[in-house]
């Protein structure tokens, strides 16, 4: 990824809309214009300083997703600063109202299915594609102009040298985060011109089509509901975790994401060392030690897929290069949006799933 070196000069780059009202206290909330709610924590930073971080994680979601989504109302929390190699760094932890105002049926993806449909000559073949396409749009129509609270996550970067500067340029860089635990993240720099990456293009939405036609019937006893397994993730994606930095016993994403499977229908298997608090359930697989993934897709309940695309609802994303798992739990036809856990309690139900700054695998229910 292309990095961006962010300089402004600070009387020049202050955003009209995020004028901070009030003195920079420890847990202090600062009204702006546009911006429901600052909240800065023991954060050492100059006011003209706060607002040029804001504006720039502002500008860079909106930037992501113009002319496809709106955001409004944003409660943003600058919180955690450290020291790093002669960098003062912060993080900066965004709620959101996210809105999807393009209509999904106009989405690139479902525009390659219609075209699909309309191309099949078999009747009872074109019958069948039309109930896959009618489903998909059933799943992703009430999300259109519905405001969706949601998280953003960045980490900040500043010189120490002129933290404490309010003079001259203000230099800083600017990443993705994603919490794995309250002290191990995934850092993506973000780059300039930057958009995210729609769940499908048009091909993809003919290939999910033609994939449907051909694809055998699940022949397994077990039943997987994706709609239970959805429900119980957004209902207790905010819970205290069970595995937590307060009690020393590790991260919650798996232990999460095998509650949400097994609130699908998937039943706990002794015999398979899958049930609650056994190795397969609160280990993820990446440490080849044991886990939920290895274990769901041994027993044929899932399989990888090659893209975003074939994500479905209660699917599971594995991280490629870090031990964590989430679950998908809303797709608008544009976007997919995950709910997870980790060793600290989690602030938001939703969280967006980016393919240039996520590395993962979708796992995706066979039965």
């Amino acid at each position: 990824m292309q990095s961006k070196k962010l300089k402004q000069k600070v009387n020049s780059f202050v955003m009209a809309s995020v004028m901070l009202v009030s003195t920079m206290l420890p847990g202090m909330s600062v009204s702006a214009a546009q911006t429901s709610n600052v909240t800065l924590d023991n954060i050492r930073l100059q006011e003209d300083q706060i607002d040029i971080i804001v504006d720039a994680v502002v500008e860079n979601i909106e930037q992501n997703y113009a002319e496809v989504y709106a955001f409004a109302n944003y409660d943003i929390t600058i919180h955690n600063e450290m020291e790093e190699d002669g960098m003062l760094g912060i993080d900066v932890d965004v709620l959101v109202d996210m809105t999807l105002i393009r209509n999904p049926q106009d989405s690139p993806y479902v525009l390659g299915m219609k075209a699909a449909v309309d191309e099949i000559e078999d009747a009872a073949e074109k019958e069948f594609a039309q109930q896959e396409l009618d489903a998909y749009l059933e799943m992703v129509m009430p999300y259109y102009n519905l405001p969706i609270l949601t998280g953003f996550l960045y980490r900040v970067y500043v010189p120490m040298t002129m933290a404490m500067d309010a003079e001259g340029a203000f230099e800083f860089d600017m990443y993705h985060r994603m919490d794995i635990t309250d002290e191990e993240v995934i850092l993506s720099e973000v780059s300039d011109n930057e958009t995210y990456t729609e769940i499908g293009d048009a091909e993809d939405g003919r290939e999910h089509i033609n994939e449907v036609l051909v694809s055998p019937l699940s022949t397994t006893a077990v039943s997987y509901s994706k709609s239970d397994a959805v429900a119980y993730a957004v209902e207790h994606a905010k819970d205290v975790p069970e595995y937590s930095a307060a009690n020393n016993n590790g991260s919650d994403c798996a232990n999460f994401v095998s509650k949400c499977v097994n609130a699908g229908g998937i039943p706990q298997d002794r015999s398979g060392n899958w049930y609650q608090g056994s190795t397969n359930w609160i280990r993820t697989g990446y440490n080849k030690n044991g886990g939920v993934v290895p274990y769901l897709t041994g027993k044929g309940y899932f399989a990888a897929v090659s893209s975003s695309s074939s994500a479905t609802l209660g699917s599971i994303m594995y991280y490629n290069n870090k031990s964590h798992v989430a679950m998908v739990t809303l797709i608008d036809g544009s976007t997919i949006k995950y709910s997870h856990h980790s060793n600290v309690t989690k602030n938001s139900v939703y969280y967006v799933y980016n393919s240039s700054t996520d590395n993962v695998t979708f796992y995706v229910p066979q039965v």
